[in-house]
């Protein structure tokens, strides 16, 4: 994630929208300043603001002006998945301006249309920020709960709909097999050999036999001790 970005959700205490894992920039591009947040962080140095005023920017997602996601165009572009971060971390202001407004629509006691219609928004990019670990388990699950809250009356029905939630966006990731990997590497082997052999020789029926022993030998039981 670009230097200082994350501070335009982290201001409130409250607020459990955290960094993530995302990758740094490059040294030469970071900006040591924070960057403004609806909570009052201090704006950016006024030399970083000149320095990117005039440099072209598309339309800034919220909570950015122009020139600070022009800074921000300037530091993605030193990366070779340039179009694809600047996609993803408009998508993430843009949610995370969605949070931000739905929680002050909660807290000043909106009408029920209105708050459902944020929360239905909020919800749709959830499983979204957390396939990009910019949410922990615990912090989507608190924000699931409080979208849940305003859209399903029923208390029970809804805890039941956040365990199945749960079970399915937040369940661990199934370990992969070791003997997967053990039997690619094998099978490259074996089909490098078969390549190596003179052209007259290549039995592609010997190689399939080959490869299906290769198969059930690494896979049985047997294979696992």
């Amino acid at each position: 994630m670009l230097c200082g970005l994350w501070a335009l959700t982290l201001a409130a205490p409250d607020q459990p929208l955290r960094g993530g894992a995302a990758p740094q920039p490059a040294p030469a591009a970071r900006a040591e300043t924070a960057l403004p947040s609806p909570a009052g962080l201090p704006t950016a140095a006024p030399a970083v603001a000149v320095a990117v005023a005039a440099a072209p920017a598309t339309e800034p997602p919220p909570g950015v002006s122009r020139a600070q996601w022009a800074q921000i165009e300037a530091e993605a572009a030193q990366r070779a998945d340039a179009p694809a971060e600047l996609q993803r971390l408009r998508a993430y202001l843009e949610w995370s301006d969605a949070l931000r407004r739905f929680r002050d629509a909660r807290a000043a006691g909106a009408r029920a249309a209105e708050l459902a219609a944020l929360a239905r928004s909020l919800d749709e990019g959830l499983a979204e920020r957390i396939r990009q670990a910019e949410l922990s388990a615990g912090e989507a699950r608190q924000i699931k709960n409080a979208v849940l809250e305003v859209t399903v009356a029923d208390e029970a029905l809804r805890a039941e709909q956040l365990r199945r939630w749960a079970a399915a966006e937040l369940a661990p990731a199934v370990p992969a097999d070791p003997r997967q990997a053990a039997f690619e590497r094998r099978q490259v082997e074996v089909v490098a050999a078969w390549s190596a052999l003179p052209p007259a020789a290549r039995d592609p029926a010997a190689l399939e036999r080959e490869l299906e022993a290769l198969r059930q030998q690494s896979f049985s039981t047997a294979g696992t001790r």
